[in-house]
């Protein structure tokens, strides 16, 4: 049931897309640059590749938007410095010009990705915050035990890129899951029921495990187990999201 393929490719897809954008970025404000050369200086020229590192920085993450600020100077030293077509720079005010340029295009850069950052987790919060609102409603609708893990198995799939899996404790003490579920998560979960407390990255119990097991439970009831896989040590706000989901559903 692993993932491991699946995130690989996106994430190689996502590289590829942001490399095409700083590529297009750049290559537009090279372009209007050569339109403009004879009625513009090399300052407004410089301006001019500003704009794709603007809208890198608010756009694309922090290494993409790094290299689009390092190109645009790159760029603009080679096509509209003296002596063009080059890399040298003879007079020490271009250089001096270009390394102000640089400098400001990394702090634009800087402050941009972290904005963005900011933006995306406070967006994040409000939809996770929405989620567990609609859980609380749904499960206070659930009779059956059935409902419950399904209410859970669909909400943890919905806030992580997964796979998810919930089982419930049966009347023997076991987690009910299919048979070839077994071998690969019934140690994990009984475990995290056990020790009444989630396993896995980031949370100092077994560290070596590539997902989350946490226990459905709440105050002294535990009703079974939930396991999210492809997950990150220092994801803690989503660590905290799917244990309050489990804690709702237990």
């Amino acid at each position: 049931m692993s993932a491991g393929p699946d995130l690989e490719d996106l994430a190689s897809v996502r590289k590829a897309r942001d490399g095409w954008i700083v590529c297009g970025l750049l290559a537009a404000a090279t372009v209007i640059n050569l339109l403009l050369d004879r009625y513009v200086t090399v300052t407004s020229q410089a301006m001019i590749y500003v704009l794709p590192v603007v809208v890198a920085s608010y756009t694309l993450k922090w290494v993409p938007s790094l290299l689009c600020a390092v190109g645009a100077v790159t760029l603009l030293n080679f096509f509209f410095v003296p002596p063009r077509y080059t890399f040298r720079v003879e007079a020490r005010e271009n250089l001096s010009a270009l390394l102000a340029m640089l400098t400001v295009a990394l702090v634009i850069s800087r402050l941009g990705t972290a904005l963005r950052r900011e933006t995306d987790a406070a967006h994040r919060n409000e939809r996770r915050a929405r989620q567990l609102q609609e859980l609380a409603t749904e499960l206070a609708a659930a009779t059956l035990a059935a409902e419950v893990h399904l209410l859970a198995q669909r909400h943890l799939s919905r806030a992580f890129p997964g796979p998810c899996l919930v089982a419930l404790l049966d009347g023997h003490g076991e987690v009910h899951l299919l048979p070839e579920q077994v071998p690969e998560f019934r140690d994990g979960m009984l475990a995290c029921i056990r020790e009444a407390a989630t396993l896995g990255p980031g949370t100092g119990r077994w560290p070596g495990l590539d997902a989350w097991y946490l226990p459905l439970r709440a105050e002294n009831h535990t009703g079974g187990a939930a396991c999210v896989q492809n997950v990150s040590a220092y994801d803690h706000n989503g660590r905290e999201h799917a244990q309050a989901i489990c804690a709702l559903a237990g």
